[in-house]
């Protein structure tokens, strides 16, 4: 088993995020060539990194902006912008800063 970065894929070989992979594989030793395995099957696609977000919002400030906490709703993104056909985004990073503090 061996993993090749997609970052290398595109590369080398020039192709754009979401091109189709097709695989097969041989073996090379010091007499000889094997011949190729059969192509993969199921196919894959080159993913890349999410796109750029929405910004958030609040559906009900009034609800949603209290003294001890906040409540952010967004868009979630799937498919090309979550970064390829079946690639699940697995965690969303927050970041905040406060503007009632004076540096």
């Amino acid at each position: 088993m061996c993993s090749i970065s997609n970052e290398l894929i595109k590369a080398e070989t020039g192709l754009a995020n979401q091109a189709l992979i097709v695989v097969k594989i041989r073996a090379k030793n010091i007499n000889c060539t094997g011949p190729w395995s059969i192509e993969n099957e199921g196919n894959a696609n080159i993913a890349a990194c999410p796109t750029k977000m929405l910004a958030i919002h609040n559906i009900d400030p009034i609800s949603e902006i209290r003294q001890d906490s906040i409540t952010v709703n967004w868009t979630p993104i799937t498919g090309v912008e979550a970064g390829g056909e079946n690639i699940e985004i697995i965690n969303y990073e927050i970041q905040y800063t406060r503007t009632d503090i004076a540096d």
